[in-house]
């Protein structure tokens, strides 16, 4: 588990390959979100800002500065959902990664002001 303090910049990058043969995996059409809360089926702290890069088979989550300031103080967990097209012409969704942060405060108060 990784501790942050709070009003910090928090950003987990991911990048997604096929198990076999280690070649990275193609994301077009794909998006991601992710979600932080204290539990499963708590409140909503905040919805983090998810990047994918297609050709790179790249996601990037952020939780701003401002957003972490409000996190509280104690253990949050997040999940990183991608939804994809199948061969349906339809699309699917899957949670492809979870973890859980320590939030603490800073020892300095004015950052950023």
């Amino acid at each position: 588990m990784v501790t942050i303090k709070q009003k910090e910049t928090f950003r987990v990058s991911l990048k997604l390959t096929e198990a076999k043969s280690g070649s990275v995996l193609d994301l077009t059409d794909c998006t991601a979100y992710s979600q932080m809360r204290k539990k499963p089926g708590d409140a909503l702290i905040a919805t983090a800002q998810c990047t994918v890069n297609a050709s790179k088979g790249t996601i990037d989550v952020l939780w701003t500065a401002d957003q972490t300031a409000d996190f509280p103080i104690g253990t949050c967990g997040f999940d990183v959902w991608l939804v994809f097209p199948n061969d349906n012409d339809a699309y699917e969704q899957k949670a492809i990664y979870t973890d859980e942060i320590g939030v603490i405060k800073g020892y300095t108060e004015n950052v950023g002001e």
